[in-house]
Parts: structure tokens; sequence; C-alpha cells
């Protein structure tokens, strides 16, 4: 009879796996929060590095800033960034992502968290035509974030039909992007008032739903750990009953 086997590690393996989940599930409601005006740096890969920077350089910008695209959090303002198109390989880029061959692949830091790092995917498209020797591009872009009680939820870049100026193939052109930076509530389309962020001139309907959707989505991961944990528990116990125990019963209790 000792060397009858239990549930007993199913169980175990059940209740480790409950407490990893509820762990990372703390873990990423702790992350630290953002503080209007905080500044967000856009990172960018480097397709011949593979590694991630800064990304499209902003002309004028002084001497030990950051050379690629900052935003503000919760700071709805007018974006302006002149990018310098001097190089053969920066040409050839821009005309691969006007041909969706190729495009700026970019991130944000979802939370300022320097422990869990998590990075929210946002792609820079371009809209333009290819000439012979120029390329025609339009110069207006928009950029929405969605954000909850200092954590960004969400990023999107898009282009908007402008003017559209020419980068010409001599290599002695810049590109200057303007267009709107808005910060959205939430998963809703309810601009912050002001562009205060968090804390300060919030739609109040609005943050209470935030506030209900956050309460409801951790009692139901609660829920369903609970289940999922009671569950196992049942169906370890039925297939030891049904099925292990009656057979380890006739293997190890014969009688002769």
């Amino acid at each position: 009879m000792n060397r009858l086997l239990s549930p007993l590690p199913s169980i175990l393996l059940v209740i480790l796996y409950t407490i990893l989940l509820l762990s990372s599930y703390s873990n990423a409601e702790n992350l630290a929060k953002y503080q209007p005006g905080d500044a967000i740096k856009l990172e960018c890969l480097n397709r011949q590095t593979m590694e991630w920077g800064p990304g499209p350089r902003c002309e004028g910008r002084k001497k030990g800033d950051y050379d690629g695209i900052t935003f503000f959090y919760g700071k709805n303002t007018f974006l302006s960034c002149g990018i310098a198109i001097s190089t053969k390989e920066m040409y050839e880029q821009l005309t691969q992502n006007i041909k969706q061959e190729n495009s700026w692949e970019c991130r944000i830091p979802l939370s300022p968290d320097d422990k869990l790092k998590i990075y929210i995917p946002v792609h820079i498209p371009v809209w333009g035509f290819v000439q012979t020797d120029h390329l025609d591009v339009t110069d207006h872009i928009n950029v929405l974030f969605h954000e909850e009680d200092g954590i960004i939820h969400g990023a999107t870049i898009y282009p908007v039909k402008d003017k559209f100026v020419q980068v010409k193939s001599d290599l002695r052109s810049t590109l200057t992007y303007h267009g709107h930076i808005k910060w959205l509530k939430g998963g809703s389309f309810s601009e912050i008032s002001g562009g205060a962020g968090a804390g300060g001139g919030v739609n109040t309907g609005a943050n209470e739903f935030g506030q209900l959707w956050i309460s409801a989505s951790m009692s139901s991961v609660f829920l369903w750990c609970l289940i999922t944990f009671v569950f196992s528990i049942l169906a370890a116990a039925i297939i030891y009953k049904s099925f292990l125990k009656p057979r380890l019963i006739r293997k190890y209790l014969k009688t002769d």
C-alpha cells in the first residue's frame, strides 16, 4: 500500500500554477505609474543591427537631448518633427516604407517600471508616392494614446491626407511631420479634457466606468483561478478513485 500513488503531485502542481498566475497578475497591477508630463521615448528597431534605439531623429534638438521622438504623458499637444533625409540609407528606407516593403517598427514603454519592462508596439506608416527623382510624402500624422491611471493601454500613429511634400534624391531634403497628439481615457474615445492626464480634468463618468471595469476584471481573474483549482482537484480525485486506485490494488495486493 505504501507504493500506491496519490493525486497529491497533481494537486501541488495546480496550487503552484495558481500561485504563479496570481503573482503575475499582482505584478502587472503594481506597475510603476506615469505622472502627468513624464517623458515617453519612442524606440525603433534598427534593421541592420536588430537593436532598439532612437527612431527617426527630429532636427533642432539641443545637444544631449534624446535624438528620437518624445511624447509627454497626458499632454495633448501639437507634433512637429523635421527628419533630415541626408543619407542614401535613409532615402531607401523611406522609399521602402512608401511601397510597404518595410516600416518603422517602434515601441513605447507601457509604464516607467524599471523591473518589469513591458512595451506597446507602435508602427509609423508612411503615405506617399515614389517618383523617378523624388518622393511625394504626406507630412501630416496624428498620434493617439489610450491611458488609465498612469498606465498606457494603447497607441497608434497614422497619416492624414494633407499636403504632399517632395523629398528629393539629392539627400538634402527635410521631411517635417506635423499633427496632433491626443490622449484618450481608457479604451474609449473620450478625450482627457485639457490634456491634464491622470489625476485631473478627467470625465467623471468615464473614470467611474474605468474603475468598475478594473474591479470586475480582478474579480473575474480570482474567480477563474478558484474554479480552475477546484476543478483540477476534483478531476484528479475522480481519476485516482475510478482508474488508478483499482489498478494499483489489483497490481500490488494480489493474493496467491
